[in-house]
């Protein structure tokens, strides 16, 4: 009297979240331009800027995920750059009254002085082309 017994379907498994594989390069602002191998075989893994070349190697794990390698890399820029992220600047060393090496150049004091002094173009008075009579 009783029929065939069903069997039951199994639920579709929900599928997580993926983590992303390609990344913006912190030194170029390029969105998406940094690309990751893994080489688990090595235990090493390569990340490269396609747009400026930066590159990056470090030894990984087996649970080791390409956003890892690409935090790794942002820490260790980040620990390069300990002084606040601030990028040498050349003008640190600069002193108003020094005389450029290069060309020769004096400060900025020494022309100001210069420029109040009365030049050549103190006594200029702007005259009226000829034939322009009102």
């Amino acid at each position: 009297m009783g029929g065939k017994r069903k069997t039951r379907k199994a639920p579709p498994k929900k599928e997580g979240k993926k983590l992303p594989s390609t990344f913006d390069c912190p030194f170029c602002d390029h969105v998406g331009a940094v690309s990751v191998k893994m080489m688990r075989t090595k235990n090493q893994a390569k990340l490269q800027c396609g747009v400026c070349a930066c590159h990056f190697a470090v030894n990984i794990s087996p649970l080791t995920e390409p956003v890892d390698v690409y935090h790794d890399w942002i820490d260790k820029a980040a620990e390069e750059n300990a002084d606040g992220g601030k990028v040498a600047d050349p003008d640190d060393d600069y002193e108003p009254n020094a005389q450029d090496p290069v060309s020769g150049d004096v400060g900025d004091e020494e022309l100001d002085e210069v420029l109040d002094g009365a030049g050549p173009l103190d006594d200029y008075e702007e005259e009226e082309p000829p034939g322009e009579e009102l």
